[in-house]
């Protein structure tokens, strides 16, 4: 907006220059593109000082709520999603499950990780021929550890579509839209969450999160 106006007063600044007659005219027309000028490089100056500040906002996000430091962001809050109990037999002795991909990750093992998730996928998507808002919760986890944000912000939307007072949900959702950046959502959900569940062990840390984007 102020890089726009800046614009229009030196163009106009310059006509009055070009077309002005009289010493009055062209002083005004001095002033009009200096001030053009000025708002232009303020502007620009403001405009990058806002990218940067959002820039940073999401870096600290991405770092505060990276997978590998979910356990707690300060001593006695926990951080995260909790990650289902469940685990099932393959080939062998194999278990597979949420603690299985947890392990392969923090080992930097990624392929084994990945060939985990797509095992439990499976079962989640056939548990969600019939649509419950539980297994949308948890299938919504298991992309979250994988990092599939987008797809796990989905499956919590529908979980809570589905039981819009199901407060874990919101405050899934909210952990993932924080995750990405989208702090104005977050807030709403971490809110929301507060509202319905004050009392939750993640209660703590959605209220340190919701006073640090007031």
């Amino acid at each position: 907006m102020l890089i726009g106006l800046s614009i229009v007063g030196s163009v106009v600044g310059c006509l009055v220059l070009i077309l002005g007659k009289g010493k009055p005219r062209i002083l005004v027309g001095i002033f009009l593109v200096l001030a053009g000028l000025s708002g232009w490089y303020f502007g620009r100056h403001l405009a990058l000082e806002k990218k940067q500040l959002e820039s940073e906002k999401k870096e600290e996000s991405k770092a505060l709520l990276a997978p590998k430091q979910r356990q707690e962001v300060a001593p006695g809050v926990p951080l995260g999603p909790t990650m289902p109990r469940i685990a099932v037999r393959t080939d062998g002795d194999n278990m597979v499950g949420f603690d299985s991909i947890d392990r392969h990750l923090r080992a930097g093992e990624n392929e084994a990780a990945a060939k985990d998730y797509q095992v439990l996928l499976g079962i989640y998507n056939g548990l969600l021929q019939k649509p419950h808002h539980s297994s949308y919760i948890d299938r919504g986890k298991l992309h979250w550890i994988m990092m599939e944000l987008e797809l796990a912000a989905a499956d919590f939307t529908d979980a809570i579509r589905l039981d819009p007072k199901k407060a874990n949900a919101h405050y899934y959702r909210g952990f993932v839209l924080d995750q990405m950046g989208s702090r104005t959502e977050a807030f709403a959900d971490y809110k929301r969450f507060l509202e319905l569940a004050p009392d939750s062990p993640h209660a703590a840390f959605a209220q340190y999160r919701t006073e640090q984007m007031q």
